[in-house]
């Protein structure tokens, strides 16, 4: 059994992003989407911690608001992928036989795939 003392800083990091990710509004220190074209491309100071982008956006409140997009498409994604698996699962289990075999070998091709090379394959395929 694992030590819960070694996962504790990696459960605080992931509590603190999640509270980042839940109160995103409330923490930007800026307006992510005002543009401020004289201040474009400052470099990180004092008042822009990681600095202005090309249309003088605040890097910071952008990847603040970010955070929270990235959970919400994380926790759809989750659900969905949970929803899709349990319902194979239990189509293979209630069925079983040659149903079981192949929904089962097609699930081991998508673990054998490497994700990155079918997610780079998509993005061509979609022209991105």
């Amino acid at each position: 059994m694992k030590n819960y003392r070694q996962l504790a800083p990696y459960l605080t990091a992931a509590g603190f992003l999640i509270v980042v990710a839940i109160f995103a509004p409330q923490l930007t220190p800026f307006d992510p989407y005002a543009q401020d074209l004289e201040g474009a491309l400052t470099p990180p100071n004092a008042q822009n911690l990681l600095g202005t982008d090309r249309y003088g956006r605040d890097v910071l409140s952008r990847v603040i608001v970010g955070s929270q997009t990235t959970l919400c498409a994380s926790l759809l994604l989750l659900a969905t992928m949970a929803t899709v698996g349990s319902l194979i699962g239990a189509l293979c289990g209630y069925k079983g036989g040659r149903l079981d075999v192949v929904l089962m070998r097609l699930s081991d091709v998508f673990l054998a795939f490497p994700q990155m090379v079918f997610a780079i394959a998509a993005a061509g395929a979609l022209g991105g």
